[in-house]
């Protein structure tokens, strides 16, 4: 299953839902789609970043995490057309409505971590809300210790926000971007660059496996499971 980009669950109409219309819609990599609407109500109980929505269009309805950060006059959702929903939610273009939830979720708690180093972890579209987190601190940046971000697709071409990429970089972000293709998993490159876990917190986004991997392997490391954070 997968974690926090997407979470799979049954369509829950007790809910209650709220009017979102969609302001901009781009291709964010050869196989995602970014998606920005604006929901008034959604965004003003958006507390912290990795939380997620559920989304309904027609009768389907799926919760997703938030690419965008609280406080950000626009919500934005990272799409891999893989379903019925995400297929329909990649057609949709500017000016389109459908029905979404209050953000739910623990989300990841950045401003309790002032002051310590950052091990950010994500796989797929699991970034979303890892890019979430990245564009929550950028305005403190300088708050926070070390920050290293590794972030696997199986294709270059299937990286997101590449666009954002340097601008994360010269924040004093240290960028991992994996891809399988070539033979190297997001675990075998965080066990390689054995981050200093002393004074780290570790948030993981992206499948079961890999996360209970990449738990076991900071372990390993040196970093205690209290410290691994997941936004669920």
């Amino acid at each position: 299953m997968l974690m926090c980009a997407s979470l799979p669950a049954a369509p829950d109409k007790t809910h209650v839902m709220y009017p979102g219309t969609v302001v901009r819609a781009w291709p964010e990599s050869e196989m995602q789609r970014g998606l920005a609407f604006v929901s008034e109500e959604v965004s003003r109980r958006h507390g912290r970043a990795g939380q997620f929505v559920r989304i309904r269009l027609g009768e389907a309805e799926n919760p997703y995490a938030l690419a965008s950060e609280p406080g950000s006059p626009e919500l934005e959702l990272l799409i891999k057309p893989e379903t019925e929903l995400t297929t329909a939610m990649s057609k949709l273009v500017p000016g389109d409505a459908f029905l979404v939830g209050a953000a739910q979720g623990k989300g990841f708690p950045v401003s309790e971590h002032e002051g310590q180093d950052l091990i950010l972890c994500a796989a797929g579209t699991g970034i979303a809300p890892l890019r979430a987190v990245v564009r929550s601190l950028l305005p403190s940046r300088a708050r926070f210790g070390q920050v290293l971000l590794f972030y696997g697709q199986r294709t270059k071409a299937h990286f997101a926000y590449s666009g954002e990429h340097d601008a994360w970089r010269a924040a004093g972000i240290e960028l991992h971007l994996v891809a399988s293709e070539g033979g190297k998993r997001l675990q075998h490159a965080v066990r390689d660059r054995h981050p200093d876990t002393e004074r780290a917190c570790a948030y993981l986004c992206g499948m079961k496996g890999m996360v209970t991997d990449l738990a076991h392997i900071l372990g390993e490391l040196g970093l205690p499971r209290d410290r691994v954070f997941l936004n669920y």
